[in-house]
């Protein structure tokens, strides 16, 4: 729980510090942090580990309608996205933050984004029930606060398979004009160990959301960490 909640301090630094201007934030951030529910964390991991696995279509319909509702809830715009896969029709579900923001494609934005399913046979709680409750209790948190660039989170079907959900998304995005910024892939951030520390590698074009994810790492855990930016990397 304690790595959860600190890839959730992170994540809400790289949603608002990188494309805010406004000097405040560094005084909005610690209070949107506060806000973070462990229970409510908790509540949700619980639920996605109380399958035997989340490998099927069936399994992984009934999760996108759970975190649609959860989020929706909490004032997010909620879409599906539709792909064809097999004879049926698959989703990934997208929460927009903030409540306001345009969805215009053309408008640029940050994706963040997570993986339901797990293997057959295995409950996933760390692959990736944790990485899904990180980024939907973030969503949650930031539904209503005042960013300056939109953020979509997006929670990806039918990826342990071959990555069908997420490939099915990014080829929509790209066919229909999206100005994603970023990509921040939220997957297996439950385990690790204890004196674990943290490696930040990326190419030049990149260091902007690396240093401020660095930024982010610094001000809210204990994790050593290590900087480097190449040209080559990966």
């Amino acid at each position: 729980m304690k790595r959860i909640g600190t890839t959730i301090s992170i994540a809400i630094t790289l949603c608002t510090t990188p494309f805010n201007v406004n000097d405040s934030i560094a005084d909005t951030i610690p209070l949107l942090v506060e806000e973070v529910d462990s229970d409510y964390l908790f509540t949700t991991l619980s639920y996605l580990t109380s399958f035997p696995d989340r490998s099927t279509y069936e399994v992984q319909e009934e999760v996108i309608a759970f975190i649609g509702a959860e989020l929706g809830n909490a004032g997010a715009t909620i879409q599906l996205h539709e792909y064809e896969l097999y004879g049926q029709t698959w989703h990934n579900v997208v929460a927009t933050v903030p409540a306001n923001a345009s969805l215009d494609p053309s408008e640029p934005h940050l994706v963040v984004g997570a993986h339901i399913d797990s293997v057959p046979a295995c409950p996933g709680a760390d692959d990736n029930a944790s990485g899904v409750s990180a980024i939907l209790e973030t969503a949650r948190v930031l539904a209503n606060a005042d960013l300056t660039m939109r953020v979509d989170f997006v929670f990806f079907t039918k990826e342990e398979g071959g990555h069908e959900g997420s490939e099915a998304y990014a080829a929509d995005a790209r066919a229909s004009g999206e100005q994603i910024v970023a990509m921040i892939a939220v997957d297996m951030v439950g385990f690790g160990p204890a004196n674990e520390d943290l490696d930040l590698v990326t190419k030049p074009a990149m260091a902007w959301i690396v240093e401020a994810f660095n930024e982010g790492v610094q001000t809210y855990t204990s994790l050593d960490t290590t900087l480097l930016i190449q040209e080559s990397c990966g």
